[in-house]
């Protein structure tokens, strides 16, 4: 299921997520690591999938900063920040019904930056 057509992010997405960052070896923490952390694991298993998420985005090497958030007719709308190593700054929104959602999938957004394609059953297929 792709993320962008389910009204509401569930877990599945979450941990198809964190399959996808561990097959791109420039984004995913070392498993020696523990990755995924703990308390990521807590977050998911309690069902506190916003967190979880914002988590995820500070948990891979590329380190995204959530830079706004906001909410406007049904549709949350999120930016996340990546400051590459080489310099600058890239920017990715999403729009989604669900604020996980949104955040999940302007994550997915800056997956494409790194080495491996988004699988095509997870990419994330919204107008902007």
């Amino acid at each position: 299921m792709r993320v962008a057509a389910a009204r509401w992010l569930r877990e599945h997405h979450i941990w198809e997520t964190v399959r996808l960052v561990r097959d791109i070896p420039d984004l995913a923490v070392s498993d020696d690591a523990g990755w995924p952390s703990r308390r990521f694991r807590e977050l998911v298993a309690a069902s506190a999938l916003v967190d979880a998420v914002i988590h995820l985005t500070n948990a891979t090497t590329a380190k995204l900063c959530l830079r706004s958030v906001s909410h406007e007719q049904g549709l949350w709308t999120c930016s996340l920040r990546y400051a590459p190593s080489i310099g600058g700054r890239v920017t990715f929104k999403a729009r989604h019904p669900d604020l996980a959602g949104a955040i999940l999938v302007a994550f997915l957004r800056s997956c494409r930056i790194q080495a491996a394609p988004v699988p095509s059953d997870i990419r994330p297929n919204l107008p902007m």
